[in-house]
């Protein structure tokens, strides 16, 4: 059984910049005053539990779950993201809907999703998912190949993931920031994408185009440095995490991917040669 895995929201903005108790205070007092007719009669206040803001990111995240006044009524959980400047936030809501309505899940609004709080800025509301999981949270670190582990528990979900990854692409899809924090399952195993303030999205028959495939370039590269971040087979041999990247995530990324384009090889080659040098500075810091 999944549980709720919260890491994609531990923040380390800076301390100027980390929202207060009473701005809290005043975005719960918007909520509950403009979500009456959802809340029926229950009143949100600050979910102590889960962490404030997010440990990479330039946005306070913060929880607020009702209090509910009868037994039958299930308490809603709401992320507020707190951005500074409105247009940030109207773009991520943009971002969202179309990825949705390219059949990819992200996270749902609560109530009209956005809320213009003077002297705090633009919240983003977002239900949360119940019982699920970022894939930086995966033990990735933990197994090596030859170990039946490894192929359950590291193999398979690198494999899945390069697939899904695959299908964004295909779909015109790129994410801006896809690091394995940013990628989620559910309950349902279905692959969930996060903070897509800065993704693109365009037409299929556009994804042939230079300027898309440098996109994709990037996102290869941003997965495969957060995969080396997380220690992926960080003792053994380059030849052998090389081979494991080319076997696990490059063949089962390709063989899904639609777009056919004479660059993307070259990018990606890149991106895999930028992925072993991260790989060396780390294991010769550690």
């Amino acid at each position: 059984m999944l549980e709720h895995d919260l890491s994609y929201f531990q923040s380390t903005a800076r301390e100027k910049d980390r929202i207060n108790s009473n701005e809290i205070e005043a975005v719960i007092d918007c909520l509950n005053l403009t979500s009456q007719d959802i809340l029926q009669g229950q009143k949100f206040k600050l979910n102590k539990s889960q962490s404030l803001g997010a440990s990479d990111s330039a946005h306070d995240v913060f929880f607020l779950q009702t209090q509910p006044n009868s037994n039958n009524i299930k308490p809603i959980i709401v992320a507020c993201k707190r951005f500074r400047r409105s247009e940030n936030a109207e773009k991520e809501v943009i971002n969202i809907k179309k990825i949705n309505r390219k059949g990819f899940k992200t996270f749902q609004f609560f109530n009209k999703g956005l809320y213009e709080i003077d002297g705090i800025g633009t919240i983003l509301t977002t239900r949360l998912i119940p019982q699920f999981i970022t894939m930086n949270h995966l033990p990735w670190r933990d197994y090596f190949l030859g170990q039946k582990e490894f192929v359950d528990r590291t193999q398979k979900p690198l494999e899945n993931i390069s697939q899904f990854i695959s299908s964004m692409h295909s779909q015109g899809i790129t994410h801006g920031d896809l690091q394995l924090k940013n990628i989620g399952k559910d309950q349902t195993n279905q692959f969930i994408v996060f903070d897509v303030e800065n993704s693109i999205i365009t037409d299929e028959s556009k994804i042939n185009s230079a300027i898309f495939v440098d996109y994709v370039g990037e996102d290869i590269k941003t997965f495969l440095k957060s995969l080396v971040d997380k220690g992926f087979l960080f003792d053994s041999t380059d030849a052998i995490f090389l081979s494991a990247i080319d076997d696990y995530f490059l063949t089962p990324y390709l063989e899904n991917l639609k777009i056919n384009n004479e660059s993307i090889l070259n990018l990606i080659s890149q991106a895999i040669d930028d992925s072993l040098e991260d790989r060396i500075i780390r294991n010769h810091k550690n």
